[in-house]
């Protein structure tokens, strides 16, 4: 296909958009998107009040901006929204969508989902003194056996998804010395580490290295590899089950599909990543862009 047809394509489809033709939702229903997003450095960068203009350099933020200017049929709005709310959201039918986060069973039931990325999967984060006492954690550590290790005492962020196979380590019943932290943000779940108040959590290891670099964190801190996690983790874009959610997601997905071929798309994440990362595992990353450059996820229906 030229370019000038693509180009004439996606004027069609925005004025049918328009006019409601091509949405086989309910005409009546308003053309705007709800984008919540969520204070978590290197995903989103989150101004006091965010919108398109002040968006930041995050991985969500330019992957993001990128949809938007996809979706020119849509009124864009923005809300910060933790994920405990965006479910609350999408359960009451909320014209509401959320990008790079993991798709878990309480989220299906409420989102059409459509892949985004994958990630380097979540990492043990714990004290250098704690780690010199045990050198051959270094290689990788199993959580389920420090979960109950009544030495140690972990905790884990509410609301966060690590994966399925984390997830349920977390929610097992022998775990009983993983606790449940309900009220520290990502950053002050590190620095609870980090004075000492607690042994281990479960973090990605972009975040503990930006909070070092911001100073926001002391270079005490470090991670070790995690041996029950998957060596990637699954990212998504989720909307709310529903016509609107699911006819915004068939062209939420289709521009996924065209944009993931573009250097813009793949820099959003690799940026992010440090060097040897991104040569180790050149290849995983190289064919989950091809299939979602060709895969229509949402069609007829989205997960």
């Amino acid at each position: 296909m030229t370019l000038h047809l693509r180009k004439f394509r996606h004027a069609l489809a925005t004025v049918l958009f328009s006019i409601g033709l091509y949405q086989p939702g309910i005409a009546s229903e308003p053309q705007s998107i709800t984008w919540a997003v969520y204070d978590m450095a290197p995903s989103y960068f989150v101004p006091r009040t965010p919108d398109y203009k002040n968006l930041g350099d995050g991985i969500g933020d330019n992957l993001l901006k990128l949809l938007i200017e996809a979706l020119p049929e849509y009124d864009h709005k923005f809300s910060l929204m933790t994920m405990p709310r965006v479910m609350i959201e999408m359960q009451a039918n909320k014209p509401l969508c959320v990008l790079n986060v993991q798709l878990t069973p309480e989220r299906a039931q409420v989102a059409y989902s459509t892949p985004l990325l994958i990630t380097p999967g979540p990492e043990l984060v714990l004290r250098r003194q704690l780690l010199s006492q045990h050198p051959q954690w270094k290689n990788g550590v199993s959580l389920a056996a420090l979960s109950h290790d009544p030495t140690l005492n972990g905790q884990y962020q509410a609301g966060r998804s690590f994966g399925e196979k984390l997830d349920e380590i977390v929610k097992s019943a022998t775990n009983f010395n993983l606790k449940l932290n309900g009220s520290a943000s990502a950053i002050n779940a590190l620095r609870m580490i980090d004075l000492g108040r607690s042994d281990y959590t479960i973090e990605y290891p972009q975040l503990v290295k930006l909070g070092i670099e911001k100073r926001e964190l002391s270079d005490n801190v470090t991670t070790v590899p995690i041996l029950d996690a998957n060596p990637f983790v699954d990212s998504y874009v989720l909307c709310t089950r529903s016509d609107w959610g699911l006819s915004t997601m068939r062209r939420i997905d289709a521009e996924l599909r065209r944009l993931a071929s573009k250097p813009e798309y793949r820099h959003a994440l690799e940026k992010w990543l440090q060097k040897d990362e991104l040569q180790v595992h050149k290849n995983e990353y190289e064919r989950f862009y091809r299939t979602r450059a060709k895969t229509f996820f949402c069609d007829p229906t989205c997960p």
